[in-house]
């Protein structure tokens, strides 16, 4: 008896056959199984990393409007706050004149 080396490969009419023992072709269906789980594995973590993009992107949005609006007050703000101060100092000179004056 002969050894042969499969798989073989063997042309019938226009089809091409592949022979290959059982053990190969059991080897051939795991690796198949394995790398379709694989790729399932794949989709669903690349599923959760484009959830975790978009919503990434959706609050840098959500930031920067954020951020413009506060750039669009502060001036005002800061304006009010000076206008206050000013106020404040303007009473407190105006307390300590009129306490110096009266006092004399």
């Amino acid at each position: 008896m002969y050894s042969q080396s499969y798989p073989i490969q063997r042309v019938e009419g226009i089809d091409t056959l592949v022979v290959m023992t059982k053990a190969q072709a059991q080897a051939m269906n795991t690796k198949f199984l394995n790398m379709t789980h694989e790729l399932k594995e794949a989709r669903l973590d690349y599923a959760a990393m484009k959830a975790i993009a978009d919503s990434l992107a959706t609050q840098n949005i959500r930031n920067a409007e954020s951020l413009r609006r506060v750039k669009e007050t502060l001036p005002k703000a800061v304006k009010e706050l000076n206008a206050e101060w000013w106020s404040r100092m303007a009473f407190v000179t105006w307390g300590f004149i009129a306490f110096t004056l009266s006092n004399g």
